[in-house]
C-alpha cells in the first residue's frame, strides 16, 4: 500500500464518521455505524447524532432508549455511553471487567464485603421485579437497616453505601438496566428496570480481558480506523500489550501515513484496506464537546492543520493550552472537510448557535455551515430547550464559551 498524507487520513476519518455522506436510516443505525456517543446529562449525545444525520426530533432518540434499541450504560474506561443493542453484551462485559480490580479494592477499603453487596442486590432485584424505581426510591423500599451508611471509610472511596455497587453488579449481569427517569437523555436521573431476557442470552463472549479487547478492537477499527495501538488502548482503557495483541488477532493491516510514528503505525481491518485513501473530505459538521470523532484520536493535533497547532484554546477556567498539546477539547468543535476549523456554542441570551472559525472563509463556502447552525439552533431552542453540555453546566460557563467563540477570526451566526 502506498503512503497517504495526514490530510487524506483525516478525510477517511470524516467519511468513517459520517460527515458529508448520506446518513443511515435512523439514529440507532447512525450510532451502530459511527460509534458510541457519551452521555453527560446534557445535549451532547443528541448533538453527536445530529452531526451525522442532520435535523433530529429528540423524542426519536429518547424513545429508542425506552424501547431498548439503545442502552445507557458504563462501558469503555467506566464512562457512560449510549450503546446500540447489538453491542450491549460486549459493552457491559468490558465495563465490568475493567472496573473490577479497583472496585474489589474499594469494597474492602469502604468496610463492606461482597456478601453484603450480594444480599442488597438480591433484595433490590425482588423489589424492582414489582416496579421500576430510581435509586433513591429503591433505597426507601428496601427492608429497613439493609442499606447502611459506610461512613468516613466509604466517603474516601466514593461509596456512601453498598447499594449503587449492588445495582451496578445486577446491571453487569444483565438482570436490570438503567433507563431515563425523565424519559430524556439530557438528564442524569436514572431508574432501574428488571429485564425479562438477559442481553447475554445466545451471545458468546470471552471472559478474559485480552479476548474482550479483540472484540472491542474490531468495533474500534470499524468506527475509527485507520487507528493506532495507542489510540485503541486509550479509548478502551486497556494496556498496550492487549491492544497490540488484538490488532494481531484481527489481522489488521498497517497503513503507511506520512510523518506517522513508525513504532505505532495506523491499522485497518483487512477487509477495509481498499477503502484507505478513498475518502472525499466531508462538508461542515458541528461536533459536541465529547464525541467519537475527537475521543477516538486522543490528540487534537491529528485533527487540526499544522498552522493551527500553536493556537491556544481554553482547558478550564482561564487556563489555555496549544492545540498540539490537547488530548481532547473543552469546547464544541467546528469540523470542515475532515479537519478542526473552529469552535461553536449555543448562545442562550440570543437563543441561537454561533460559530467562530480560525480564519476568514469566503461567504460562498458558508452555506453548509449556516445550515448546520440552523439545525442545531432549532433543536436546542425548540426541542431540548437548552444548550447545556452536562448536568452541572450553567449560564456563566456557557457565556464564557460563547465569548471565546466570538473572539475568533470569523464569526458566523
Amino acid at each position: 500500500m502506498s503512503s497517504i498524507s495526514l490530510a487524506q487520513l483525516r478525510a477517511d476519518w470524516a467519511v468513517r464518521q459520517g460527515f458529508g455522506v448520506p446518513a443511515p436510516a435512523s439514529p440507532v443505525d447512525v450510532i451502530t455505524a459511527r460509534g458510541w456517543p457519551r452521555t453527560l446529562g446534557g445535549a451532547e449525545a443528541y448533538l453527536s447524532v445530529i452531526a451525522r444525520s442532520g435535523a433530529l426530533d429528540g423524542s426519536v432518540l429518547d424513545e429508542a432508549v425506552e424501547r431498548g434499541e439503545l442502552w445507557v450504560l458504563p462501558a469503555a474506561r467506566g464512562c457512560i455511553y449510549l450503546v446500540p443493542r447489538v453491542d450491549v453484551p460486549l459493552a457491559l462485559r468490558w465495563g465490568w471487567v475493567t472496573a473490577w480490580r479497583r472496585t474489589d479494592r474499594d469494597v474492602t477499603k469502604a468496610g463492606t464485603s461482597w456478601e453484603e453487596v450480594e444480599a442488597i442486590a438480591a433484595a433490590a432485584l425482588e423489589v424492582l421485579s414489582a416496579e421500576e424505581l430510581t435509586t433513591q426510591k429503591l433505597r426507601r423500599a428496601l427492608p429497613e437497616g439493609l442499606v447502611r451508611s459506610l461512613g468516613e471509610a466509604g466517603k474516601k472511596v466514593g461509596m456512601s453505601s453498598a447499594l449503587p455497587l449492588a445495582l451496578r453488579l445486577l446491571e453487569s449481569r444483565g438482570r436490570i438496566r438503567r433507563v431515563q427517569a425523565t424519559g430524556r437523555l439530557d438528564k442524569e436521573s436514572y431508574a432501574w428496570r428488571v429485564l425479562e431476557t438477559s442481553p447475554f442470552e445466545g451471545v458468546e463472549l470471552p471472559e478474559d480481558s485480552a479476548g474482550l479487547v479483540v472484540h472491542l478492537g474490531r468495533r474500534f477499527l470499524q468506527h475509527a480506523g485507520p487507528a493506532t495501538r495507542r489510540e485503541l488502548a486509550a479509548w478502551a482503557g486497556c494496556n498496550q500489550g492487549q491492544a497490540k495483541g488484538a490488532l494481531a488477532a484481527l489481522g489488521a493491516e498497517v497503513v503507511e501515513v506520512d510523518g506517522a510514528d513508525p513504532k505505532d503505525p495506523f491499522h485497518v481491518l483487512p477487509d477495509e484496506v481498499d477503502q484507505v485513501g478513498q475518502g472525499e473530505p466531508g462538508g461542515w459538521a458541528l461536533i459536541p464537546m465529547v464525541d467519537p470523532w475527537t475521543d477516538y484520536r486522543g490528540a487534537m493535533r491529528l485533527l487540526a492543520e499544522p498552522r493551527d497547532h500553536d493556537r491556544e484554546l481554553r482547558v478550564g477556567g482561564n487556563r489555555t493550552r496549544p492545540i498540539h498539546q490537547l488530548k481532547t477539547t473543552w469546547q464544541r468543535v467546528v469540523a470542515h472537510e475532515g479537519r478542526m476549523a473552529g469552535l461553536w456554542e449555543y448562545d442562550p441570551e440570543q437563543e441561537r448557535a454561533v460559530a467562530g472559525l480560525f480564519r476568514t472563509v469566503p461567504s460562498g463556502q458558508l452555506a453548509g455551515l449556516e445550515a448546520r447552525l440552523h439545525e442545531v439552533t432549532t433543536f436546542l431552542r425548540d426541542d431540548l430547550g437548552h444548550g447545556r453540555m452536562f448536568s452541572l453546566d450553567g449560564p456563566k460557563a456557557m457565556a464564557a464559551r460563547v465569548a471565546v467563540v466570538r473572539d475568533l477570526d470569523h464569526v458566523v451566526g
